[in-house]
């Protein structure tokens, strides 16, 4: 990885999951890199729409939050997952101000999750 990306937050999340990574790799082999090259191309185009969503956190931003924490954790992305799981839960119970602020925050975490995925590819 790059000496530019941060392995784990401030709360020790790591970007990625390198065990979850690995078994995908034993399993699906070179067809690997399609599935990381379709997950960051899902990535980025879902955090375009929450940027332009995010000053208004609604149903259509939590669904977006929920999309990219499914794809994410499917191919090992664990801080972005999480972080956009708790943007769901946050724009889902109302709370606009932390919904806000946590879509922000999202940009970044999925700008560096690409990056570090994308150094994968083998």
């Amino acid at each position: 990885m790059s000496s530019q990306i941060d392995p784990a937050g401030a709360d020790g999340e790591p970007i990625l999951d390198e065990s979850l990574l690995g078994g995908l790799r034993a399993a699906l082999g070179a067809a690997t890199d399609g599935l990381v090259e379709k997950a960051a191309k899902v990535v980025k185009e879902r955090m375009e729409r929450i940027a332009d969503l995010a000053a208004d956190p609604s149903d259509d931003l939590a669904r977006l939050a929920h999309e990219v924490g499914g794809v994410s954790a499917q191919v090992g992305l664990k801080r972005l997952a999480s972080e956009a799981l708790a943007l769901e839960r946050m724009c889902r119970a109302g709370e606009v101000d932390a919904a806000r602020a946590a879509a922000g925050a999202l940009g970044e975490t999925a700008r560096v999750s690409v990056a570090a995925l994308s150094e994968t590819k083998g």
